[in-house]
Formats: C-alpha cells, structure tokens, sequence
C-alpha cells in the first residue's frame, strides 16, 4: 500500500490535515514527515513524496486563514454575538486578546446542540492599552475579517460589513478597570454611529436624481458656511477641504439616519441599541477579597482594636528598609521605611509563594519543599501559585499555612540547617517570624474563612456552568451573595464557633467547605485562645468585601440596564460569567514564548486559531477547491508581507509618537508652572489684616484670594506660615476665613520675613498689585495647579 503526499505536485488536504494535527502536538516542524514516514512504516505503508519545514509553516498558515473565515460566515449567519477582551504586557509589549460569543445554528454546530460558541480572534499587539487604542484595534480585527471573506468564494455574492456586525453586538465582558469601561462606552457610541451612518446611506441610495442634487447642494453651502463665507473656504487647502466635505457629508447621513431610526417602533429602536456590559465574575471575587484585606489592615490602627489592646501583624520588612530601620542614626528615612512596612496574611502568602513555589524555576524550594511534604504527609501537594498572581491564591495559601502550620515551620528551619551559615536569608525570616505572629496567623484565619464561605462556592457556581450559564442572568445569584456577605457581618460566630453542621448556614450554597480541615484549624486556634482577636478582624474584612461586592456588582442594580432587560434580550447578549477564556489565551501566549522565544505572533495565532476555534471540523463541512485554491494563495502571500515586522515597526513607531508628545507635555507644563509662579511672585502681597476684612466679602475678588494663599504657600516662604492643603475645594467664603485665619496668626518678624523673600522677575520687583483682576487669573490658578 502506498501513501501519496503530493497529487500533481501539491501537497493533499488529508496530508495538510495531518501535518496542522501533529503541529497541534508540538511536534517540531522539521520532523513532521519523519514521524508521518515512520508510523507508515509500522502499519505497512510506503510514503512517496516530501515537504519541507517551509511548507508546514504555510500549512499552518492556511489553518489561521480558515479559522477567520469560519468566524465570518459564522458571524454572517447568526442574530446576535457579544464580544470580550483583556490585555496583557509581555516584554514590556501591549497584547490583547479578543473572543466573539454566538449561538450557531444546529446544522452549523454539527453536534445537534444550539449551545453558545466561543471564538478567538488573533492576539494583536497594540501601541498602547488606551480605551482609544482598543477600539482601534476591534476595528482593524472586524475589517480583517470581513475584507478576508468578501475576497473569498464564501463571501463574494453574500459580503459581510463591518456595521452588518456591529449591529449584531450586543455586549461586552471585560474586567472592571476604567480603560475597560470606557472602551465599552466608546464602542457602543461606535455601534450608535455606525447604525445611523449606514442608514442615512441607504437613504441617500434610495434618493432621485433631483434629490441628490439637492443634497449635494445643500452640502456645499453648509460647507461654505461652516468656513465663514465663500472667500474662507476658497483659501482653504485642498486636503482640508477634503477632510471638511468627509466630516459633513458623515454629519448629514447620521441626521438622516437619525430621522430614519426615529420612524421605527420603539422595540425596534431597543433592539437596535440594544447593548450591555457586564465585568468578569472573578474580578468581582479579587476585588471583593482586596477590599476585605483592606478593611482588616485598617482595623488594627482603629480605635477599637487600640481599646482592645489589638497589636497590628509585625512588619515583614524587605531588606533595605530592615537595615535602614536598624541603623540608629537615621531618623527621617528609619520613620519612611516604617510607614511603607508590609505586613499581614496577604503578604505573608505572597512571600510563601516566592519561596515554596517560584514562578521561576531556578528560584525558591521548588522539589525541595514538595519531596519534604511528601515524605511528612505521605503525599504530593503543590503550594497555591501566588507568585503567579492566580485566582484565589493568597486565600488557598492562607488555609495551607495553617493546615500545615507546624510542618512549614520545620521545613524552614531545616532549610536554616543544611546551609553554610545556618542563618535565614531575609525573605526566609520574614516567613519563619509571620508564621509564629498571632496577628498575622488572624489575617490568614480570616483569608481562609472567607474563601471558604464565599469565594470558593462562588467560583464553584460561577466556573461549574461556564459554558451555559449566562453572565446577564446572574444578577439575583450576586444579590444573593451580597445578602450571605451581611449574614455572617451580623453573625461571624457562624465561622468562628461552627458545629459539624455549621457549613449549611455558613457557606454561600450550603454545600460542605472546600477544605474542611481549614476550617477546623482556625477554629481550634481560635478556640484555644491563640486568635484572640479573630472576630474582630473577620467583621472589617465581611465590611470591606460588601463594599467591594456591591461597588463590583453595580451593573445589576435594580432599575438598571441589565435589570430591566426581557430574557429574550438577555439571551441574545449571551456572556460566559468569566472572562477566563481572555486571560488563559494570554498566558498561553506567555508560555509559548517562553518555550519558543522565537516564534513570531502570527505562528501562535495561525495555531491558536485552528485549536481553539475547531476549525478542522468547520473545514470537513466547508472545504471545496475554490475555498482551498483561495486559501493557498492568500498563505503564499502572507510569507513576503512581513507582517510581524510591520506590526514591530507600528508598535516602535507610536513609541517614539508617545515620547514625543510626552516630552512636549512635560515642556507646556513647565511653561505653565513658570509662568504661574511669576503671576504669583508678582503681586503685590496684603499681610495687613484690615486689607481683607474692611470692606464686605462679595467685594473681595476670589482671585485675589487664591493668588494670595498662592503666594503663601510658594516653596520661598516654606517654613515661614503653613497654608492648609484643600482650600481650592472649598467655597470662596471658606477660603477666605482659612486666609484671614493664618494672617491672624501672623506675628510682625514673621510678616517682616514674608515680605523679604519676594522675588524679582524680569528685572522688576514688586508687580502687580494683589487685587489685579485680569481676565486669565482664575485660569492660570485652577484648582489642581493651587493644589500643587
């Protein structure tokens, strides 16, 4: 039997099948034919014919092209998509990552299910994570696809427009950070514009003759008008005549969009607009544990914990700060090193993760400590990954620092040993000495208990359903969890003095604690009176999680978007409740690059595509010659267009844009700050009380007052009369009583010395005199700068 590669030279689709499902297993490129050869031979077959690394590369690249065009017709076919982001810097290099969601059709799935579909779209690399900047870069992802499908057989009778699938976004999963919010706002108002634009086009396709020379009419005289009259316009330049004919013709089709948009119901306009964000259910988690160890930590500086004679957890000083603090003859920097000290569970677990297990191999214990628990526990377990920064780490290490509290005590004192010097190195001490702190031991308690309340179940519900449950339909679940937060707020001994039955009123479902023994060593200690201020520590941690939990679950208020949506909206804006799928695409990518460091983006995504999207199923149902030939030759293309280095270039290019813009925000400023500084320097200080209050307050110009309180405050007259910081927030009333109040104060050497640091500007001393209203004085003295 013989195996043929090649068929009139060109390599078959069952082979370029073969050689993408072997790439897919790491195999290395220059030994795919030897493996496809040697497991012929085994069976019997003889192979005829040959390629080369080249050619898988371009396979490979053919795997990337059909991934995107499946997204296309995919996308073509469906009534609705929502789409999710998240970025990453890798090298110091902006990355994003994008998905679509839909449901497909149940002759598209192949499987007989309707079930909502996830689909990658390439990682880019960015100039800059700017709301801006995204939104650039989901134009540039929408207009590849679409131009790529339009060119092709799929698409040429049927082409598929950017604003055809704007119209069909219907939402966005992101995180909660501010960029993430407005890039949403901004791709909404995209969405808005690009609806009424192509209406008012279709408007404008289904004018007459005679009314489209009304149009155009009507155009060029709003054209000369907005240029101030006919000669104006004449002596503009052509390319902005161009970009202003661009910008009204764009504002006449959105009006006439508009007035087409208005003729339709008001179910039709809804569903037009309709629209939704919502953010990643485990940011919601993170953020909700991060204002809970907020809360702790100011707990201990309370006034309550100091009439409790609560001590705050010792400091796990670094160690500059540690020498600095020992060094007696420092004074200024021993009290700045001691205010900045880190303390606490969450950097105790941060720390532990350094040592027992390292993001980076040749760092920390790593096998030392696993083969140490695996001889004392009689089997193998792996510290929680905080060094990586994953999800619920610190609180997963806060339960296994307790569980084996005894046992990392002795692992660390047997790491003492064995070495030369039988001393810990700093990081080891500041670990060794947490682990014996009552405080801190009561932080990792509290870690521990509120993971396993909420957190855990949390992301049981939210994680055990992620392929079908919608992230629109969990806003009572969240309500439920803001309600369990202020239960055990009004009754922490649920936790505290829990019975064997406790963890049915205790945890978020009902369901038994995650790790039981946990719970049982913080309740033992607390029990034995070694946490004695366990209690008070866990209500400020439930205090600052419902605040996180309410402030992060705000999009499902009552009254708002997503409350007041129909199910059958909810539906077609379907979200996963995490935004998992984002952040795993981009550690993929950091791990690829780490095992390949010099394997381009493209190589990844071409990869990527084909696995992540199932492609090679959508290719069995849609592959015909013409779909092959089209394929191929857009591969063949793609070796000389030198992509990634295009995209290296644009990303070094915006780098020098930024530096340069940056560069001349810096010089504006120190314009302005000189500028003000000579305002202020040049006027004529009023030391004398009666100046201010001889004459009714409406009458005294607020300017005055700032400039005057500017002038105070200046850097020369620094330890000569202290100016509160925050009076440009208060009302003129309030600013002036705060003046009137430090000129009270005054003493005569000390106005005599206020009045010997005036400085001469410009050859002239003196200036204007304080009550010199000009017209620029309220804004060269604006709020930020007087706080400055």
């Amino acid at each position: 039997m013989t195996y043929y590669i090649k068929q009139k030279g060109i390599i078959t689709p069952e082979t370029r099948a073969l050689i993408r499902t072997l790439v897919q297993l790491n195999v290395p490129f220059e030994n795919i034919l030897d493996v496809i050869k040697r497991v012929c031979s085994v069976a019997g077959i003889q192979v005829v014919g040959k390629f080369d690394r080249h050619s898988v590369r371009r396979v490979v690249k053919e795997g990337g092209i059909f991934a995107r065009l499946q997204i296309a017709q995919e996308v073509k076919r469906v009534q609705s998509l929502t789409v999710s982001q998240d970025g990453t810097s890798h090298k110091n290099a902006q990355f994003e990552a994008s998905h679509l969601t839909y449901k497909i059709l149940n002759s598209e799935s192949g499987s007989g299910s309707n079930i909502p579909c996830l689909r990658a779209l390439p990682v880019t690399l960015a100039p800059s994570h700017t709301s801006a900047q995204q939104l650039r870069g989901w134009n540039h992802r929408l207009s590849d696809i679409c131009t790529l499908y339009n060119n092709s057989p799929l698409g040429k009778l049927d082409p598929l427009t950017i604003p055809e699938v704007l119209r069909k976004v219907k939402g966005m999963l992101s995180d909660h950070a501010n960029d993430q919010k407005s890039l949403a706002a901004q791709f909404e108002l995209w969405k808005k514009d690009s609806d009424r634009q192509e209406r008012g086009a279709q408007v404008v396709a289904s004018m007459s003759t005679e009314q489209l020379a009304i149009f155009g009419m009507r155009l060029a005289e709003q054209n000369v008008a907005d240029a101030g009259g006919y000669e104006n316009w004449e002596a503009l330049s052509n390319e902005v005549k161009d970009k202003n004919k661009r910008e009204a013709y764009h504002r006449a089709l959105v009006a006439l969009g508009n007035a087409h948009f208005k003729s339709l119901t008001v179910e039709e306009q809804r569903w037009v607009d309709l629209f939704f964000w919502v953010g990643c259910g485990m940011h919601k988690d993170l953020n909700a544990v991060k204002w809970g160890a907020k809360y702790m930590e100011e707990f201990w500086h309370t006034e309550e914990a100091m009439e409790l004679g609560a001590i705050a957890p010792r400091a796990l000083h670094n160690k500059d700060n540690a020498a600095t603090i020992a060094d007696e003859k420092a004074t200024t920097s021993k009290a700045r090193a001691e205010k900045l000290a880190a303390r606490g569970g969450v950097k105790t677990t941060s720390l532990a993760g350094a040592i027992f297990r390292n993001k980076h191999d040749s760092k920390g214990q790593q096998d030392s400590y696993r083969w140490f628990f695996q001889e004392n526990l009689v089997y193998s377990i792996q510290f929680p990954d905080t060094s990586n920064t994953r999800f619920g780490s610190h609180c997963e290490a806060a339960s296994e620092l307790l569980v084996n509290n005894r046992l990392y005590i002795q692992f660390l004192e047997v790491v003492r040993s064995s070495k030369e010097t039988g001393v810990f190195n700093h990081m080891e001490q500041n670990v060794y000495d947490a682990l014996q702190d009552p405080p801190t031991l009561t932080e990792l308690a509290v870690l521990s208990l509120y993971s396993q309340a909420i957190s855990q179940p949390y992301m049981r519900s939210i994680r055990g359903s992620s392929d079908r449950a919608n992230a629109l339909d969990l806003g009572p679940f969240h309500a439920q969890v803001i309600c369990h937060c202020q239960k055990l707020l009004e009754n922490p001994n649920l936790l505290i003095l829990g019975t064997s039955s406790s963890f049915k009123e205790a945890t978020l479902d009902g369901q038994m604690w995650e790790r039981a023994e946990a719970v049982y060593a913080v309740q033992s200690m607390a029990q034995h009176g070694q946490l004695p201020f366990l209690c008070h520590a866990l209500v400020a941690f439930l205090k600052g999680a419902l605040i996180g939990w309410q402030r992060f679950t705000a999009e499902f208020e009552p009254g708002g978007r997503i409350a007041a949506a129909s199910s059958a909206e909810r539906a077609a804006a379907y979200m996963r409740p995490t935004n998992d799928h984002s952040e795993s695409t981009l550690g993929e990518y950091r791990q690829a690059k780490r095992h390949a460091p010099s394997m381009s983006l493209a190589l990844f995504n071409d990869k990527m595509l084909w696995r992540a999207n199932g492609t090679e199923a959508w290719v069995n149902r849609n592959q015909t010659p013409e779909i092959d030939k089209y394929v191929a030759s857009l591969a063949r293309g793609a070796d000389s267009s030198r992509k990634d280095a295009k995209d290296r270039e644009q990303h070094v290019s915006g780098q020098k844009e930024r530096a340069t813009r940056k560069e001349k925000e810096r010089a504006q400023a120190r314009e302005r700050k000189t500028a003000r500084e000579a305002k202020v320097e040049g006027i004529t200080p009023q030391l004398d009380i009666a100046f201010w209050t001889t004459q009714p307050l409406r009458k005294v110009n607020d300017s005055d007052i700032k400039l005057m309180l500017a002038w105070l405050r200046s850097p020369a007259r620094k330890g000569l009369v202290k100016v509160p910081p925050g009076l440009s927030s208060l009302n003129k009333e309030r600013r002036f009583n705060a003046l009137v109040a430090i000129l009270q104060d005054l003493d005569q050497e000390t106005a005599a010395q206020l009045l010997d640091t005036r400085t001469i500007y410009m050859g002239v001393e003196g200036g204007s005199h304080v009550d010199d209203t000009s017209s620029d004085s309220d804004e060269s003295l604006s709020s930020e700068e007087e706080e400055e």
